[in-house]
């Protein structure tokens, strides 16, 4: 074993101990920040109304979360000592790309491109357009090719719910010299619960009063009874698709129409459907995005004008907490309001803000930025100013009607005259905030400093 990989070795075990005692000491306070909403709600101050009752629990569940905080970026740098480790493939491979892929792409599997373009339907289609062209051709169609299942959809794009790690592109593919136009990452989804459907509407039933009444009874005495009411609803499916215009020799080049279809077609229609689930104003043919959804708490900043930018985001994690009565799993920030957070600082270094950063001891950090031990979404389908923390597994479904189907075809608009085919990518699926108190939206976040 190298000096290098021994020194990692040692580094992993030093920082996995960290971790766990930071988790163990967070836990500890956590339960006993609960113990304090317990207490205030037994004598008849709720914190979710009263305003003193509800600083004293969000300064206990904050004494737990500088914990998991610390744990968090912990971790952040022993995945980048990890990757660092990762980067000696190249270096021992002499630069040479080949010889680092060949390990790294043994057992890799076909991307959706890849796919498409070994399906029978297109080598037909070529096969025919080999020897006369489109023009000579006439208009064509070529079947629909299922790209995607829906259990691949949820095992793949879906990251949070991948098995053995495979990627959505393989590596060969992610290593093109070209400089594209910058694209989000597409991270909203990997949040909320995925499930299927096999009809066009979906319907699900939601809590509208939870009343628990439990209290020690004796032998004899009637068990006092909890009130659960509960409503129906319903959202239909619905379609996103795109196509974009390729040419005869794009069609014919089985790289160049992997790579239209991964990485341009399939990942729109993806970045439609985070942009969707986050924000969809339900009119037409929109989805109802979690935002637009009534029944959601709120945090403003406006409300106590003294609050830094990382005393508002605990505040609305307490805020779900208190509503939910469970964690929150992650927040949602626009890029520039994560920043924000990052490079805020203490007072000591003889002005405001001018001390050492408070939140990231190092915000040269790069990667995974965990905001009071929570992952982060930093993603523009939140505005600048605005943000969302809530419980997404809880609080949403997704529920997946059909995978992802490729089409290719000439019949659209003028093609046929002017040689060109469209190539469509569609998916089918339906969502809705289910139990909209398991979020809290946050506004006017501060310049900070």
């Amino acid at each position: 074993m190298s000096n290098v990989t021994d020194t990692l070795a040692a580094e992993v075990i030093k920082a996995n101990e960290q971790i766990v005692a930071e988790r163990e000491q967070g836990a500890e306070k956590l339960k006993a920040a609960k113990d304090t909403v317990a207490k205030l709600k037994a004598e008849g101050k709720n914190p979710f109304l009263n305003a003193e009752a509800f600083a004293t629990v969000d300064a206990a569940y904050k004494a737990s979360d500088e914990h998991y905080q610390t744990a968090a970026e912990i971790q952040v740098r022993l995945d980048a000592a990890a990757s660092r480790e990762a980067n000696d493939v190249m270096d021992k491979a002499n630069g040479d790309p080949d010889k680092a892929l060949a390990e790294m792409l043994k057992g890799s599997k076909q991307s959706l491109g890849a796919i498409f373009t070994g399906s029978s339907a297109y080598k037909e289609l070529k096969a025919k357009l080999g020897g006369v062209g489109l023009a000579a051709m006439g208009r064509f169609d070529s079947a629909g090719v299922e790209v995607m299942e829906r259990d691949m959809v949820k095992a793949t794009i879906f990251r949070a719910a991948l098995v053995d790690g495979d990627e959505l592109i393989p590596i060969d593919q992610r290593l093109s010299s070209p400089i594209p136009i910058p694209q989000r990452q597409l991270r909203m989804r990997d949040l909320v619960t995925v499930s299927e459907t096999d009809s066009d509407q979906v319907d699900y039933a939601f809590e509208t009063t939870i009343t628990d009444v439990a209290a020690e009874t004796a032998y004899g005495t009637a068990a006092p009874e909890a009130t659960y009411v509960w409503d129906k609803a319903s959202v239909g499916v619905k379609r996103i698709p795109q196509f974009t215009p390729a040419t005869e020799g794009q069609l014919m080049d089985v790289a160049q129409l992997r790579s239209l279809i991964d990485n341009h077609l399939i990942y729109g229609v993806g970045k439609r459907l985070d942009s969707q689930i986050y924000a969809g104003n339900g009119v037409g043919e929109n989805i109802l995005g979690i935002t637009a959804t009534v029944g959601t708490s709120n945090y403003d900043y406006t409300a106590d004008s003294e609050d830094s930018v990382s005393d508002g985001f605990h505040k609305s994690i307490t805020v779900v907490r208190l509503a939910l009565e469970d964690e929150p799993t992650a927040f949602v920030l626009h890029p520039n309001d994560l920043q924000k957070f990052v490079l805020e600082r203490t007072d000591s270094g003889g002005g405001a803000g001018t001390g050492a950063y408070q939140n990231v001891p190092n915000a040269t950090v790069s990667g995974f930025v965990p905001v009071w031990g929570l992952p982060v979404v930093a993603n523009k389908v939140a505005a600048e100013g605005t943000g969302l923390v809530g419980n997404f597994k809880r609080g949403a479904e997704l529920w997946i009607r059909s995978g992802i189907v490729v089409t290719a075809s000439n019949s659209h608009n003028d093609f046929f005259t002017r040689g060109l085919v469209a190539v469509l990518a569609t998916m089918r699926a339906a969502f809705a905030a289910t139990n909209p108190r398991a979020f809290c939206e946050i506004a006017n976040i501060p310049s900070g400093g």
